[in-house]
């Protein structure tokens, strides 16, 4: 695929890592944040520091999460 879209490195290019990776600007990435972690539920549903605790903690339910912030898809 790169050499069809005549691209070098996909660990480089915003056209990649826009699909395959959670793409977050520089300055807005957490301490730990490794882009080579791929995609991950923040992709999809929504930042997650209101809920992903209780989300794999068992001690909610979707009603909760989606209260807490939890972004059905």
């Amino acid at each position: 695929m790169l050499r069809t879209l005549g691209l070098d490195r996909a660990e480089d290019e915003d056209l990649c890592l826009d699909c395959h990776a959670d793409n977050v600007p520089v300055e807005r990435r957490a301490k730990g944040f490794q882009i080579s972690d791929g995609v991950g539920c923040e992709a999809c549903h929504g930042g997650a520091v209101n809920w992903l605790g209780r989300h794999i903690s068992g001690e909610a339910d979707h009603a909760a999460n989606l209260a807490s912030g939890l972004v059905p898809k």
